[in-house]
């Protein structure tokens, strides 16, 4: 009988464990770039309608400057022009600054301004959902910080958004936006990856309800929309996403120990309910752990 070398079974437990570690390594690096590749995934699908703004834009940019050649020594003539031209290049350069921080990676911020992340998201969608007979309703709570990069939280707010429009059309409907500060009793199955978040939640949380007056979702599939590759359309359809959409608001939503669901009736509408950390709580801990990384 060949009795087992200890030496032996030790390093293959090293070994094992080494593997195991950078195996965990490889799959966060390809969950960022995962969602990078949605977020460019999402321009793709807003890259008509952004074209479109963009001509609304600057045809009466040129109508302006036009009119300012053709009688320059009409000054409040000149200088109207030049104004409305300025106003205008304004709204388009907003516009392209915010697609562009859009296909960034994110920030070291552990929170964000859940206003400010709702302006930007709606500034990415270049036309405003008002345009298409969509009524909106924005009531965020003033001062309210959500503990979550802001990156991640516009992507889940425009793809929400993109979602919720696409779902009220060609027919009009409502689409309402809440934030407001909440209790947080997080269920105790959420995956949490970071354990800050642990002491977080007992400082309370923000809660975020994104609802439409949409077609609605099936009972029998309102448990799968958060499945990857799940498109909910019919098997003759062709899909306009990946799929992946709302699996990874979910993945973002629940890195830093929050939580997302759906309730919704077909014919009447849906509602997202997300609930995150409360964005002051999360930057005191972060601060906390910069200050003992740097006593260490």
């Amino acid at each position: 009988m060949v009795s087992e070398n200890p030496k032996t079974s030790v390093y293959d437990e090293e070994r094992l464990l080494r593997r195991i570690d950078e195996l965990g390594e490889r799959a966060e690096r390809l969950e960022k770039e995962l969602a990078r590749s949605h977020r460019l995934v999402m321009l793709g699908t807003l890259v008509g309608t952004i074209a479109h703004e963009f001509n609304n834009l600057l045809t009466p940019v040129m109508s302006y400057a036009q009119l300012a050649l053709h009688d320059m020594d009409d000054k409040d003539l000149v200088s109207k022009a030049l104004e409305k031209s300025l106003n205008t290049t304004d709204k388009a350069a907003n516009i392209a600054s915010a697609l562009l921080g859009f296909t960034r990676e994110g920030s070291d911020d552990s929170s964000c301004s859940v206003q400010s992340v709702l302006d930007e998201a709606l500034t990415c969608m270049a036309r405003t959902p008002e345009k298409d007979g969509i009524s909106c309703t924005y009531e965020i709570e003033d001062g309210l910080r959500a503990g979550i990069q802001p990156i991640a939280l516009q992507h889940v707010f425009l793809n929400l958004l993109l979602n919720a429009c696409k779902a009220m059309r060609p027919k009009a409907g409502s689409l309402v936006i809440r934030g407001e500060r909440s209790t947080w009793n997080p269920p105790t199955t959420t995956p949490t990856r970071n354990p800050q978040h642990d002491q977080i939640k007992s400082s309370g949380g923000v809660a975020i309800l994104v609802s439409d007056t949409g077609h609605g979702i099936s009972q029998d599939i309102q448990n799968k929309v958060f499945e990857p590759f799940f498109s909910g359309v019919d098997e003759n359809e062709t899909p306009e996403g990946s799929g992946l959409g709302l699996t990874i608001c979910k993945r973002l939503i629940e890195e830093v120990g929050g939580t997302i669901s759906v309730q919704s009736t077909p014919g009447e509408g849906t509602t997202f309910s997300i609930m995150l950390p409360d964005g002051e709580a999360a930057a005191e801990h972060g601060d906390d752990s910069a200050s003992d990384r740097s006593a260490a």
